[in-house]
């Protein structure tokens, strides 16, 4: 290995190191309580070793929604080449999303309420602006596949698809916010909001 791709190996090494030392204290802290301070002492590197990773706190937010993101877009793709999805599959793989590790789910919605994109580069504005529009195609080929199954004509499909995924973050944001993260019966929640959301198309 020569000089070159050796520092970059390293340059990449510490980057995760930030990164995972950040979502660590996020566990525990808020985004405004969390300092970058806090983050280079806990990865025992100087505060000016950060600056050549991470502009400001708002590109290490960025880089952990991505991460987060990235999992889910996985979970999205095996539902689309899964030939017989259902309602109950989706809820059941979003609930498995959240509720399985409710850490990762609490510092990502962290991120998300807390980065201004502003302060952010542009390349990962444009790597969080694919992620969002795969999320949405993802969401929207699946949905559609299964309300066609289902033999059912809305108006417009993509409000319902819309309305739909809201109720499904809305009804785990609220758990977990009361502190619910451990579900005792995820069949029957599973149904009841597969019931709330049939009952709401019929």
């Amino acid at each position: 290995m020569g000089v070159k791709e050796r520092k970059l190996r390293e340059f990449k090494k510490r980057e995760e190191e930030i990164i995972n030392v950040a979502y660590e204290l996020l566990t525990k802290l808020e985004p405004l309580q969390m300092t970058m301070e806090m983050i280079a002492e806990r990865a025992e590197i100087g505060r000016g070793t950060i600056y050549k990773h991470f502009s400001s706190k708002d590109e290490i937010y960025a880089r952990l929604i991505i991460n987060r993101r990235s999992y889910f877009l996985k979970t999205l793709q095996n539902l689309k080449n899964t030939d017989n999805t259902t309602l109950k599959d989706i809820i059941e793989a979003y609930i498995e999303y959240a509720a399985n590790d409710t850490e990762a789910y609490s510092v990502h919605k962290k991120c998300l309420n807390h980065y201004l994109k502003s302060n952010i580069n542009e390349n990962l504005v444009l790597i969080m602006q694919e992620q969002e529009n795969q999320k949405i195609e993802l969401i929207e080929f699946i949905m559609k596949k299964v309300l066609k199954e289902l033999d059912l004509e809305p108006l417009n499909i993509k409000y319902l698809i819309y309305a739909g995924w809201g109720m499904l973050r809305g009804a785990m944001d609220f758990m977990l916010e009361n502190q619910n993260s451990l579900i005792e019966d995820k069949k029957l929640f599973t149904e009841a909001i597969e019931q709330i959301f049939l009952k709401g198309i019929l």
